[in-house]
């Protein structure tokens, strides 16, 4: 909510970055997001509630974006957004679901021009900017043989993966992406810069590791990268439903005895051109052809309809799902926890459910229902306080991604995700993998849950350290932590 004096107040103040609002051309392209559920004008026509010395008469109230260049404008923005007012939103990748990057009349600081990747080729740690997408990250690295804990989709966003958590093929060698996060640079609400690592501002460090965007604009990561010169073995193999429980024995004996340095992607899809039921199974093994043939070989010799099985830079593994994740058209998400072995009857009560949402809605053909096989060792052995994420646990992850082209359909997919997994959250196989972490991740929620429920036992934690960094409560996109009434200490 500016008015067009305040907007020439943002332009002025800001060195380098561009504020664009509707008027400029830059505009429509800057408010569009990876779903668009999650785009918004953020144009308003209220009168805002602003300081008198502030207020400057003006014909219309509207919204804008801020294109930033710098941690320093971002700071001058900070200030000003915070004296006036306004609703702020930070864009990195543009990725979330539900709109946590977007704002109704308030400004937007996107970060997309800030996306730089450089190397210490001596300590293979890599300092990577907030607006940077995993491809960036994974393309500078590969050029060095060098590889990081990122995303399985490479145009997801640096930022909001990692302050999520981070889950990714080398999950279960090296842990989250925040397991391997050694600081951040951090621009506060009233405008100050810091730098939160092991040895300074220890809290933050520990809040961001977890805590997503709760706590400032985090403009830069520093990570722990990994020499990975040889090729992997991956690739896309779809089966016909007929092969299902092959699929599942086979899975069942090779998760029992699972090696961190393979996983499995496993998704009940509908692909084109006849969009009907199918499964898609992505398996991954960081070593030589011969050793990752040998440990699924079974699973080729089930027989898939495709295959697209190969050695490959590990660089080009997160392109793999791109068809999978465009741009574009309306998404909802829910997602939950699970343990193997899988139940046949089980799997063929989500696939049933899959096929009757086809059968009704055509037009969610592109939907997916996704069981990962991530090596949960790593991952569990961090102990459940020592950051902010708190689904750690001896389990794997499953997420249900409705699409589809009208919102005259966005009460249904909704529905259909949440239905899904209620029916995976169902099972319970009797091993002891649930008995740690809240039951999901945060970056596959649907949006609407309770804080509370994301961040489980660490919550109090963390809303006393918001009371320190972000007492007005100004970062609240992404289930939102109010700050508690007693400061730290």
């Amino acid at each position: 909510m500016l008015t067009d004096s305040q907007i020439q107040l943002f332009r002025d103040r800001l060195t380098e970055s561009f504020f664009i609002t509707p008027q400029d051309a830059e505009y429509a392209e800057a408010i569009k997001r990876w779903n668009d559920v999650g785009e918004r004008r953020a144009v308003s026509y209220r009168t805002p509630n602003v300081p008198s010395t502030l207020m400057l008469t003006s014909l219309a109230y509207q919204g804008g974006i801020i294109l930033a260049t710098s941690a320093e404008d971002i700071s001058v923005a900070m200030k000003l957004a915070v004296d006036i007012q306004l609703d702020v939103a930070v864009r990195g990748g543009g990725h979330s679901h539900f709109a946590a990057s977007s704002t109704d009349g308030g400004i937007v600081i996107d970060l997309r021009n800030m996306n730089n990747v450089t190397i210490n080729e001596a300590t293979n740690v890599v300092t990577v900017q907030g607006g940077a997408l995993w491809s960036d990250v994974d393309e500078t690295l590969g050029q060095k043989g060098l590889a990081a804990v990122g995303g399985t989709v490479n145009h997801t966003g640096v930022g909001g993966l990692t302050l999520g958590g981070g889950y990714g093929w080398l999950s279960g060698q090296y842990g989250l992406a925040i397991d391997n996060l050694l600081s951040a640079k951090v621009v506060l609400a009233e405008g100050s810069i810091v730098t939160a690592s092991a040895t300074s501002h220890q809290d933050l460090f520990w809040a961001i590791r977890g805590g997503g965007g709760n706590f400032g604009v985090a403009v830069e990561f520093v990570f722990q990268a990994y020499e990975k010169p040889d090729n992997v073995f991956a690739g896309m193999l779809v089966y016909t439903l007929d092969k299902v429980p092959e699929i599942a024995k086979f899975l069942n004996g090779w998760s029992s005895n699972q090696q961190r340095n393979e996983c499995v992607l496993l998704a009940v899809v509908a692909p084109p051109p006849q969009n009907q039921p199918a499964i898609a199974v992505v398996p991954f093994y960081d070593g030589p052809e011969h050793a990752a043939r040998d440990r699924f070989s079974k699973l080729i010799a089930i027989g898939p309809i495709a295959d697209g099985t190969s050695m490959l830079a590990y660089s080009k593994v997160n392109s793999l799902l791109l068809d999978g994740a465009k741009h574009g058209g309306r998404k909802f998400q829910a997602g939950t926890v699970w343990e193997p072995p899988f139940v046949l009857a089980q799997l063929d009560q989500v696939i049933h459910e899959f096929r009757g949402m086809l059968e009704a809605y055509p037009e969610t053909a592109g939907s997916a229902v996704i069981f990962q096989f991530d090596h949960p060792e790593k991952i569990a052995s961090v102990p459940h306080d020592a950051t902010a994420f708190a689904n750690r646990g001896n389990h794997r992850l499953a997420m249900v991604e409705v699409k589809f082209g009208s919102r005259d359909l966005d009460d249904v997919a909704l529905k259909y995700a949440k239905r899904i997994v209620q029916i995976i959250k169902g099972w319970d196989n009797g091993g002891p993998g649930r008995e740690r972490g809240v039951k999901i991740y945060s970056n596959y929620a649907t949006g609407d849950e309770d804080p509370r429920q994301i961040f489980g036992s660490n919550f109090e934690r963390l809303a006393e350290i918001k009371k320190v960094y972000d007492p007005g409560n100004v970062f609240n996109k992404w289930f939102p932590i109010s700050p508690c009434q007693r400061s730290l200490g």
